[in-house]
């Protein structure tokens, strides 16, 4: 029984806002409903809430102008961003039983993809608006649309077709492409799950073409093909097996002394060894039969290699110790003992800076650095460390007092003194003043002018400078002592004598620290035959001698092959792999003979189990080339079928197509009347293509002006819903109508009303329109064949104004 809308009732959906329910309360008994007013109060979204609840989408709405994960906000179908919106349509059918439908806006979700947002309610009754809050919230039965509660018959997916014509997408149908128009039908053809089965077909099971991927029968053959060749590269690496036939009795060809074990390869059991490991035995045997035999000269290469690790440092490091070699060993104590004597001197050398100067400085004095000395070597202070740093203390202080003058002749006196003293380094038998180059004569006169300038330079001094001057004396005098036992200890030790004592020092302590290198030169010093005339050699050619010796020292091969052979078989890794092999105790890897039979009796097991593996291969080989075969059968046997249905709902659908022709002949010709290319609009054969005549190819969409499109979209309508809507087959008594009139002239909207009143006088008509006249004229056309109509104005009915 088909139903009728009595009410729509809207809160916080799109312009109506959250404080109450907006009420379209239409009267059933009244044909045709027209909702009128001025624009922007609620017209159209009073289709959209209808064409939501019935469809669950609104046609009209553009998602594309959005990206799909941008947060708009608030959901784009509320008015209030902070609460939920509802839509509540009632129906009512011929026996006044009335059908609540509730859709639940979730103000929570803010994606423009607004249908997961939205959960669909349904009350077998009608709902005072003042219980509805109360109603809606106690309702627990929600789902995701209304066709889930399977008790409405009607065409969800269609439902802009064949019952509702949107003002702003009046042409969505025909923008459609020609496939997309024909799909739209499959409502029509009552196919139960047949399409859905055939889309399942090429979806999941067999795709397009042999090459789609993720369909269940394209990827399992694409599986057993990957299997099937790595099968075969399998086979290819097992390679030839040997059917010599030859037969080869069991021995341990190692001998075993101290191991606990024999490799596996040369164990009697070899069913359980994996071939890999008897392949590398055929190849080991081989490595150690050579190295085996070439033992001797392997431990003349680890000799050679050792001495010429040692020779890297080796050189130097003789030369170094040379002093200290004991019994062909390096004696570490008395090295040891050398570097702490030579850093008890070079302490000495830097605290005694006052004591060593030949000219008393006080300046120089450091009571510290005194104590520190005489703690070293308690000799060299002699004097009473307090009492000379009183006195330097003093000296500095009358330094300080002395008159331009007397400092003049007290720099002048230490020039002197310092002048003597380098020109008696220099030569002192020279007769020539090294000032002013005056000839003497004799060195003896040179010295008696010396002292004559000391004389006459005593004569100039001043009170204060001659009691400097003894004090300095008493100084020299009370320090006289510890100077010459300091240089009886440390001699004329100078800054350049002590850094060649400290890169000595430093040499030492390096050595003896690394006991790798001490190891190294007493490798060596047996190969050091030293004599008078090496010691006699400078440093470097010291060196050089000793390289020779070294090099001498080098062992010769006794195989010629040794070198090739030690790269070839890979010895040093060998001793590794079988670090337990006594080598020199393995007669039998001697004897070739020996060495083929073993080889021959672990071939023979390689064989065995390479054929066993062949056979396991080959058979998977098969049993899958037969399940390939089958899915590929399958494969065209599936798609036979799909073409089958394919061909079978095409031509079903070409049928519908042609009972639906006439009608919309009949309609587009009643409303867009005779028109310069003819009357009324045709689909052209086995295509959903809207032609003016059977001849052309051009559909009406880049032909007609906006005003024949509205007038054929209206028409295609009727088609429809006259040809499909059965009151015995769909549940849906309502066409409904956004603006019609906008574009169409006086002439189809009269024959638009004419078809209408005569052809769907048993539907209610919801049709809405802005302009007065139109109005009218609408409800006087139907009110000269006795049908009142009602006019709903929107801005006065919901706002009061």
């Amino acid at each position: 029984m088909q139903y009728k809308v009595k009410s729509v009732r809207l809160k916080n959906f799109k312009c109506f806002d959250g404080s109450k329910y907006y009420e379209f309360v239409l009267d059933d008994t009244k044909n045709p409903i027209i909702l009128t007013g001025p624009n922007g109060f609620g017209k159209t979204t009073f289709f959209d809430a209808i064409e939501l609840v019935f469809s669950n989408k609104i046609t009209r709405f553009n998602e594309a102008i959005e990206k799909g994960n941008t947060d708009l906000q608030k959901n784009v179908l509320l008015n209030e961003a902070d609460s939920d919106g509802y839509i509540v349509c009632t129906l009512i059918n011929e026996k006044r039983e009335c059908l609540s439908l509730i859709a639940r806006i979730d103000h929570g979700m803010h994606k423009v993809n607004y249908s997961d947002s939205i959960t669909y309610g349904m009350i077998n009754e009608s709902i005072s608006t003042e219980n509805l809050d109360v109603c809606i919230r106690e309702y627990s039965d929600w789902r995701k649309s209304i066709s889930e509660f399977d008790v409405l018959k009607y065409s969800k997916e269609n439902f802009a077709v064949y019952y509702y014509v949107s003002q702003a997408e009046s042409v969505h149908f025909l923008k459609q492409s020609i496939t997309q128009r024909k799909d739209a039908m499959n409502a029509l053809l009552d196919l139960g799950d047949v399409d859905n089965w055939v889309k399942f077909l090429q979806d999941k099971l067999i795709g397009k073409t042999a090459s789609s991927s993720n369909v269940v029968i394209n990827e399992e053959i694409k599986s057993l093909d990957v299997k099937i060749n790595e099968d075969i590269d399998q086979l290819r690496v097992v390679g030839a097996i040997d059917e010599s036939g030859c037969e080869f009795e069991f021995f341990n060809i190692i001998n075993l002394g101290d191991m606990d074990s024999a490799p596996l390869w040369d164990s009697e059991k070899l069913e359980e060894v994996d071939i890999s490991e008897l392949e590398r035995g055929v190849r080991d045997i081989d490595r150690i039969s050579h190295l085996v035999k070439d033992y001797e000269d392997y431990k003349n290469h680890l000799w050679n290699k050792k001495l010429e690790a040692a020779m890297v440092n080796g050189v130097e490091d003789c030369l170094l110790s040379r002093d200290y070699v004991k019994d062909k060993k390096i004696d570490i104590g008395g090295i040891k003992h050398i570097i702490e004597s030579k850093n008890r001197v070079i302490t000495i050398f830097n605290n005694s800076a006052f004591l060593r100067s030949k000219e008393i400085v006080p300046s120089d004095y450091s009571a510290d650095g005194m104590r520190k000395l005489k703690q070293l070597f308690p000799e060299s202070v002699r004097f009473d460390i307090e009492d000379v740093q009183s006195m330097c203390t003093n000296l500095i202080e009358m330094s300080k007092t002395l008159s331009s003058k007397q400092a003049v002749i007290k720099k002048m006196e230490s020039a002197r003194i310092a002048l003597y003293e380098a020109n008696e380094e220099f030569d002192e038998n020279t007769d020539k003043c090294p000032y002013c180059g005056q000839q003497y004569g004799e060195s003896i006169k040179l010295k008696e002018a010396y002292e004559a300038a000391h004389a006459l330079l005593e004569k100039e001094n001043g009170e204060e400078l001659k009691k400097y001057n003894e004090l300095v004396k008493q100084l020299e005098e009370a320090v006289k002592e510890s100077q010459n036992a300091l240089n009886k200890e440390i001699g004329a030790l100078n800054d350049s004598d002590v850094s060649v004592i400290l890169d000595e020092v430093r040499r030492l302590s390096s050595f003896v620290s690394d006991k790798k290198r001490v190891e190294n030169v007493e490798m060596l010093i047996p190969l050091i035959r030293g004599d008078k005339a090496f010691d006699d050699m400078g440093k470097q050619e010291q060196k050089n001698e000793l390289q020779r010796m070294f090099i001498e020292a080098k062992r010769v091969f006794s195989n010629e092959d040794f070198t090739n052979n030690l790269s070839l078989y890979a010895y040093d890794s060998l001793l590794e792999e079988y670090p337990d092999i006594e080598w020199t105790e393995q007669n039998l890897l001697q004897d070739e003979k020996m060495v083929d039979n073993k080889k021959g009796y672990i071939k023979a097991a390689i064989n065995s189990k390479k054929n066993e593996k062949a056979n396991e291969i080959k058979a998977r080989i098969k049993k899958n080339i037969r399940r390939w075969k089958a899915l590929k059968a399958i494969r065209e046997d599936l798609k036979n079928i799909q073409k089958l249905y394919s061909d079978a709902i095409e031509s079903y659908k070409n049928q519908i197509l042609k009972r639906l022709r006439v009608p919309l002949l009949i309609y587009t010709g009643k409303i867009l009347q005779d028109y310069q290319n003819g009357l009324g609009v045709f689909i052209s054969k086995d295509e959903m293509r809207f032609v003016t005549n059977g001849d052309v190819k051009h559909d009406i969409l880049n032909t007609f002006s906006s005003g024949q499109l509205s007038g054929f979209v209206l028409a295609f309508l009727f088609s429809m819903n006259k040809q499909y809507v059965k009151e015995s087959e769909d549940d849906l008594g309502f066409i409904l109508i956004d603006d019609p009139v906008q574009t169409m002239d006086d002439i189809n909207i009269s024959s638009m009303i004419e078809v209408l009143r005569n052809d769907f006088k048993d539907r209610q008509i919801i049709l809405s329109t802005h302009e007065t006249d139109k109005e009218n004229y609408i409800l006087y056309k139907f009110f000269k064949y006795n049908r009142i109509g009602q006019s709903f104005n929107v801005k006065d009915q919901l706002y009061g104004v």
